[in-house]
């Protein structure tokens, strides 16, 4: 079973917090010597897409231990730590992705051999023309007409190393 511990920080902490967990600033205490970080287990992962009423799209990472041994792991919630690209049939999809600012808070688990845990984005996607959706900044637009996109993510998180998720966003009518 996963067990997850969320903790509100603010001023200077969060700000460490942050810097630690994207990987600027060094946690010498809770990672260990350098040499450890790079033999970190590996999770399998998964994208899940989910069509809102609006018919933007959500994006949740499922992230599966797949290993014999318990896994910690940390990220900073909302979840934004991860890349994005897309692809159609006739090439490369530009995603535009506007300027955001919102609060974080550290999150910290562990998910057992054979558990999963979901992380959902707080960014939506979209297709539309090369300009940012207008008025939410958590919209990302994939500028192409609405087709079959390959959309591939590289999440992460501290205390593992995330598979490529994959997914085929498929559009509504």
């Amino acid at each position: 079973m996963a067990r997850w511990q969320r903790q509100q920080l603010t001023g200077l902490c969060a700000s460490l917090c942050l810097l630690a967990l994207a990987g600027i600033m060094p946690i010498a205490a809770a990672s260990g010597p350098r040499e450890e970080q790079v033999n970190q287990p590996t999770l399998d992962c998964a994208l899940e897409l989910t069509t809102r009423p609006d018919g933007n799209v959500d994006m949740t990472f499922v992230l599966n231990n797949a290993t014999g041994d318990s896994v910690t792991v940390a990220y900073m919630a909302p979840f934004i730590d991860f890349s994005l690209t897309a692809s159609a049939d006739d090439g490369d999809v530009e995603i535009i992705q506007p300027m955001y600012n919102i609060g974080a808070q550290p999150i910290a688990g562990v998910i057992d051999p054979g558990e999963s845990v979901r992380i959902r984005s707080p960014f939506h996607l979209q297709f539309g023309p090369a300009e940012p959706a207008q008025g939410d900044p958590m919209v990302w637009t994939l500028v192409h007409d609405p087709a079959p996109v390959q959309l591939e993510a590289a999440p992460r998180v501290q205390g593992a190393t995330i598979a490529t998720c994959t997914a085929v966003l498929e559009p509504t009518s």
